[in-house]
């Protein structure tokens, strides 16, 4: 549970997809059987039909005993990143933290995955990668500017707009697509405390360089 919104919403239900590791996040104002079945809006029993629904589809469910998280670390996992995300709202902003929940669930859903594939689980669900509003801003539509019909507010006449000023306004296009691709690559996806990347060890007889103000190039 965290601090109640404005809303009144004092839960989050996260649903992670086993294959794809794609996560969906809802709000919930209670935590009751009633809350979590309004947000998945799925209700179903363990009749036969839905066992031979379920072996049809090729889905198997898995169930896990009360009083043991450790046996759903899927979703287990997700949770400090949740948490993170929520701490760095502002106090204006976590009044109504269940609206920033889409934008958790985006961060989530376009990190890499650990496995070297450069797949993120938007990608394998959707087929391409996420694409940030900036990139289809300036990838959308024609890389031609139409600027023939454009028009003045004091004259009615259309201004035709020359091949040069054509030729600067996509080269400034294109600078700016550039910048805008360089700093989504710098920036870290779904930066978070629990996400920094440990560092191994170095192995016997190697040599370690001391960095600080007491042992300034001390090589032991």
């Amino acid at each position: 549970p965290v601090k109640k919104d404005m809303f009144g919403f004092q839960y989050v239900i996260v649903v992670v997809c086993h294959m794809s590791r794609f996560a969906v996040l809802a709000p919930l104002k209670r935590a009751d059987s009633q809350e979590v079945i309004t947000a998945l809006r799925v209700i179903w029993n363990w009749g036969r039909a839905y066992q031979r629904a379920m072996s049809a589809d090729g889905i198997r469910l898995s169930y896990m005993s009360r009083y043991s998280p450790w046996s759903n670390g899927i979703c287990e996992r997700i949770m400090p990143s949740i948490k993170n995300y929520l701490k760095g709202l502002s106090k204006v902003e976590y009044r109504r933290w269940s609206t920033f929940l889409s934008s958790i669930a985006r961060r989530l859903n376009t990190k890499p995955l650990r496995d070297g594939s450069d797949q993120s689980p938007y990608s394998i669900i959707f087929g391409h990668h996420y694409r940030e509003e900036e990139e289809r801003r300036f990838t959308s539509g024609s890389t031609t500017i139409d600027l023939a019909r454009e028009k003045r507010d004091d004259s009615s006449t259309d201004e035709v707009a020359s091949e040069e000023e054509i030729k600067s306004l996509q080269s400034q296009r294109a600078l700016i697509l550039q910048e805008v691709l360089r700093c989504r690559d710098d920036r870290r996806p779904n930066h978070g405390s629990d996400q920094v990347q440990s560092r191994a060890l170095p192995s016997v007889g190697s040599r370690v360089i001391r960095v600080g103000a007491a042992a300034a190039g001390d090589r032991r």
